[in-house]
């Protein structure tokens, strides 16, 4: 089915849809056939091009409606539809409008009799596939075989990671919800929603390289295939990226953003992690804009030196359009504004880099990153330390400080310095602690305090925002960053009850007031300061989904994948005398125990082993005994 009209011009794709009506079925496509097209000769073939999408069931329709406004009335709305109090439905046709799909059947039933109707969506290229499909459909062995299969399916992708801890809705969110969320955003990145137009949106960079950190264990060869896509669709062989990519024509767009190319790192130690698959940096891929073809690892290197190259007069990283926080738009009134974000960042994946140096034997190379991130960190402790909290950066004056009327402090440049050890110890639990001051709310960790009142130029976009909402607000993805820092930081009652806050199972007492889905993370929750506090939007396909995950598995319950093995450190609240969680990791699978008990001790299949990491186990299944503090 041609589709791009609908994602791309709304009003014009309205007048080229068609649904029809024929043997039973609903059908939908964009175009009438051309003229010239012999339909008697092709009476299987619908539309101008092969593939229309298809509702029919099992039983014969009595009547049909192809026009949503039809079925809903006008009215009316989809929790009353008009087709429902009709005795029967209208029979419309579609030659322009918006359209639906409803049938409707008479049912007789005797007492104690049951009868099995089966519903099919699809998308077929003729009608006779369309027919296969329902003629299937119509054997219930066949549709419960089916179903069987799509079980299966979804146990075995969630079969990685299981958990059992004392609190339910973490229970619930670890072992389904947050694992199916993961993938939904890994499939579809933020590409098409109710919240964004395709076509306009792409597939984003950074997006897609941090959807990778939550399902590297499920489908680590999917995981190795968006690697290269990135690497040859989005990344120029100066280091830097587009900004996003469009999966179905392999070509990128936008550009000049300070933070994409530096997720690369990120998501390429993530994989090896995961996998032990190191030789993937020794493989070869291309550039999006030249024949040029060099090592994954060159890739990183090439990413890592670009960063270096644009920094402005502190020697900051220049923040270019954007870094992560797209709508802080610094270079409206600033000639060369920097980033603390963005340094936070580089000095991460300078670390990760080198760790993947040495795993390839480049220990000079492995030095020589260290050394540029210990150059970095110590820039920002110089000129970046407010007092209380680290700056966000710099524009035509410093950006995030305590002698700002509104934005005194920004949450991402502390969690940041936190994650990359910028921070010493006493900065770090400093920093976080005006977090937790100036920051922390009953609906989640804000992104900035004091809320903008009104427009900036300052800020650009950001201060644009209603007061509580958006990157005006609470933006539950960067809550992930605050867990992740203290549980760093050794506080794992706050890093718990920031979770909680921000977990969407939790509000089901105000879930009419949230408004979004009760068993998936949205992106923005508003504040208490907003006139709507509480309420969510963006649900599903937003970053939140894959870095929540990775805070509740990898910190939070500290079962952590590194290059040499399975480190086992939890971070879990106080009140837990313990849990027990499976974890599928380079073919074995991990039966681990852990226990409060007042010491830290670690066994492998009965006997203890020093330090942390737990060293991949060859054999099929291993038992892991945890004693935590």
């Amino acid at each position: 089915m041609w589709c791009e009209p609908e994602s791309r011009n709304v009003q014009w794709s309205l007048h080229l849809t068609k649904g029809s009506y024929e043997n039973g079925f609903v059908i939908y496509d964009f175009i009438e056939p051309h003229p010239a097209f012999d339909m008697q000769a092709n009476k299987n073939y619908v539309g101008d091009r092969p593939g229309f999408a298809y509702l029919g069931m099992n039983i014969a329709p009595s009547d049909f409606e192809c026009a949503r406004d039809k079925f809903i009335g006008i009215y009316r709305s989809e929790s009353n539809p008009q087709g429902l109090d009709q005795e029967k439905l209208s029979n419309s046709i579609l030659r322009g409008g918006v359209g639906c799909a409803a049938l409707r059947a008479g049912i007789a039933l005797k007492a104690g009799e049951e009868k099995e109707v089966v519903i099919v969506l699809g998308y077929a290229e003729t009608l006779k596939d369309a027919e296969d499909v329902r003629n299937h459909f119509s054997i219930s062995a066949n549709v419960d075989e089916a179903i069987k299969k799509v079980r299966d399916g979804w146990t075995e992708y969630m079969s990685t990671y299981r958990l059992e801890s004392p609190d339910a809705d973490f229970n619930r969110l670890v072992n389904v919800w947050n694992q199916y969320q993961c993938k939904t955003t890994f499939d579809w990145s933020r590409y098409i929603s109710f919240y964004e137009n395709g076509e306009g949106r792409g597939m984003g960079t950074r997006d897609s390289c941090q959807d990778t950190l939550a399902i590297n264990s499920q489908m680590p060869e999917r995981c190795k295939k968006r690697i290269f896509q990135i690497l040859e669709t989005t990344q120029f062989d100066t280091g830097d990226c587009y900004h996003q990519f469009f999966p179905n024509g392999g070509r990128g767009e936008l550009k000049g953003f300070s933070d994409d190319h530096l997720w690369i790192p990120q998501m390429l130690h993530a994989y090896i992690a995961e996998t032990g698959d190191g030789g993937i940096l020794e493989e070869s891929s291309g550039y999006a804009d030249s024949q040029k073809k060099a090592t994954v690892f060159q890739h990183l290197v090439d990413a890592l030196d670009y960063t270096a190259r644009m920094t402005g007069p502190n020697g900051l990283p220049l923040i270019l359009t954007a870094d992560w926080n797209d709508t802080l738009h610094l270079w409206m009134e600033a000639e060369k504004p920097e980033s603390v974000v963005t340094a936070g960042l580089y000095v991460h994946a300078l670390r990760l880099t080198a760790e993947m140096a040495e795993l390839l034997g480049k220990r000079e190379d492995a030095a020589g990153f260290r050394n540029r991130a210990d150059s970095m960190a110590k820039i920002v402790n110089e000129k970046c330390w407010d007092g209380e909290w680290y700056l966000r950066g710099f524009g035509n004056q410093p950006i995030g400080t305590h002698t700002s009327d509104r934005a005194k402090i920004f949450l991402n440049s502390q969690v940041w310095c936190v994650i990359a050890g910028i921070a010493g110890s006493e900065r770090a639990r400093k920093c976080m602690d005006s977090v937790n001051k100036y920051l922390a709310s009953p609906e989640g960790v804000k992104k900035v305090w004091p809320s903008f009142d009104k427009y900036d130029q300052t800020y650009g976009l950001m201060s644009r925002y209603n007061v509580g909402r958006k990157e005006n607000g609470i933006f539950a993805h960067a809550n992930s960053w605050a867990i992740v820092a203290e549980t760093m930081l050794g506080k794992p009652d706050t890093a718990f009850q920031y979770y909680k806050n921000i977990l969407p199972m939790a509000r089901n007492d105000k879930a009419e007031i949230l408004k979004t889905e009760p068993y998936v993370f949205c992106q923005t929750v508003s504040t208490n300061d907003s006139i709507t506090p509480g309420e969510g939007a963006n649900s599903w396909l937003t970053g939140t989904a894959a870095w929540m995950y990775v805070t509740a598995t990898q910190y939070i319950l500290g079962i952590k994948p590194t290059l040499s093995g399975l480190k086992i450190d939890p971070a879990v609240p106080t009140s837990w005398n313990g849990f027990k969680a499976t974890r599928k990791f380079r073919n074995c699978e991990y039966e681990i125990s852990v226990k409060r008990t007042g010491r830290y001790r670690l066994l492998l299949d009965g006997k203890e082993i020093e330090g942390n990491i737990v060293p991949p186990v060859k054999s099929g299944k291993a038992k892991v005994e945890v004693e935590i503090v």
